[in-house]
């Protein structure tokens, strides 16, 4: 039935020296279309069997939602597209304010408001320029969290991956990690820490327990070992980060193209449903250089108040050329020329959009290392309130500071892991307005 093209777009992976500029190519996967048909039901697979249709799937955090063959229209459930339970599962964590239309022309380069005050270097989200809130000791105290990588593959390849990886999941036949394209292996290195000359440099995320989930990227080795890939293989992969109880899941990737309405109700409502544990999403915008406000680019487009999507800065804090752009960003952070290890143990420098995110999701990490009770609602909105002002309309909040963020989470009421004064939760407390 859905027998379409379906693009898949890699983030942009930039090798220094090896390009002149910073315009992201189009590189897409052909993915083939799923068997069967979702379902919403009660019936167990048992049952389901019993009446002539073959489970081929059952997500774990959505149990009704199975995948079957031999669908007919005298079948027992629900379609999803009529599934109210789903649709008021992802209307309770849609956001509530209309994005503007707001756009950006291509070429009109950077739109500087002068009202604005930027916050000084040192403040910045990169955490290379402004160095860690938490330091010696301190950062001995950081709770655990677990920190799903939706990617290409993690290839434990240094030291500091293999301390940090937890688990590996793959969604494909593709299982020669050195085939891999370096691009989920990279993020892993931001994470845990480059392996420079045999010594771990500067981990952004010493707290996180990686967990990889190896879904189908254009560049792995042949069509046959990737096969079993469908328009799925998302959904698969977001349901496994929430059945392993990972509190972060990174989606430094994007497609687009003709999808089934199916697909994309079933991707939000998996989003929604880690809502209620406390499951923040992290989304790279992209790299055409287009307004995310009015392109079909998922699923960073899915307008979700726990995914946070994530745009490309560069060192002087304006938007990189191929970032995406619009309302729709909600931050953005460094992602040009970021040093990370490669597939083969190298290293590597590497930009777009896919970099930026994990930015946001190390920053996320640490802060509940810092304070575990929170919940991902006020740990957005601290997220966002503590954001730099930015120095052109590329997002709706502005740049990632990750020491501003850190500070006003380890001093504000509630948090128990951090002692601090009164003074100082006071001065924490101004950063964050009321509204």
């Amino acid at each position: 039935m859905f027998g379409r093209f379906f693009h898949f777009y890699l983030c942009f992976v930039a090798v220094f020296g090896a390009c002149a500029n910073l315009n992201a190519p189009e590189r897409y996967l052909s993915v083939k279309a799923y068997e069967g048909r979702l379902l919403e039901t009660e019936e167990s697979n048992e049952q389901l069997s019993n009446r002539g249709l073959k489970v081929l799937y059952r997500f774990e955090a959505l149990p009704k939602i199975v995948q079957v063959l031999g669908f007919d229209r005298n079948s027992p459930g629900t379609l999803l597209e009529d599934s109210k339970e789903l649709l008021t599962l992802i209307a309770g964590v849609s956001k509530p304010v209309p994005l503007s239309n707001r756009t950006l022309g291509r070429d009109q380069g950077t739109v500087t408001n002068a009202a604005q005050n930027p916050s000084n270097d040192a403040e910045q989200a990169p955490f290379e320029d402004g160095g860690f809130a938490l330091q010696g000791a301190e950062k001995k105290t950081l709770s655990p969290v677990i920190l799903a990588v939706i990617d290409s593959g993690v290839a434990a390849v240094t030291e500091p991956i293999r301390n940090q990886l937890i688990g590996s999941h793959n969604f494909t036949k593709s299982v020669n990690e050195l085939k891999w394209r370096d691009h989920g292996t990279a993020i892993a290195s931001l994470l845990a820490g480059v392996e420079k000359n045999g010594l771990p440099v500067q981990p952004y995320a010493p707290n996180s327990r990686i967990l990889s989930i190896k879904i189908g990227f254009s560049g792995d080795s042949g069509a046959d070992e990737e096969s079993n890939n469908s328009m799925l293989q998302l959904a698969f992969a977001l349901d496994k980060a929430l059945a392993s109880d990972a509190k972060i899941v990174n989606l430094s990737f994007s497609y687009f193209g003709e999808v089934p309405e199916e697909i994309k109700i079933l991707e939000r409502a998996l989003i929604a449903k880690g809502a209620a544990k406390d499951v923040i999403f992290v989304a790279a915008a992209g790299n055409e250089s287009l307004s995310l406000d009015h392109s079909s680019i998922y699923p960073a487009r899915y307008d979700l108040q726990n995914l946070v999507v994530v745009g490309n800065h560069n060192r002087d804090h304006l938007k990189s050329m191929s970032s995406n752009y619009g309302d729709t960003v909600d931050l953005s952070a460094l992602g040009e020329f970021v040093p990370l290890n490669t597939v083969q143990a190298g290293l590597d420098f590497f930009s777009g959009t896919s970099f930026s995110a994990p930015m946001v999701s190390a920053a996320l990490a640490q802060s509940m290392g810092i304070c575990p009770e929170f919940n991902w609602r006020k740990r957005l909105k601290i997220l966002f309130a503590s954001a730099a002002s930015s120095k052109d309309n590329t997002s709706r909040y502005g740049r990632l500071q990750t020491q501003r963020f850190l500070k006003v989470i380890e001093n504000s009421e509630g948090c128990s892991l951090v002692q601090s004064t009164r003074l100082q939760r006071r001065e924490a407390q101004q950063l964050v307005p009321s509204q």
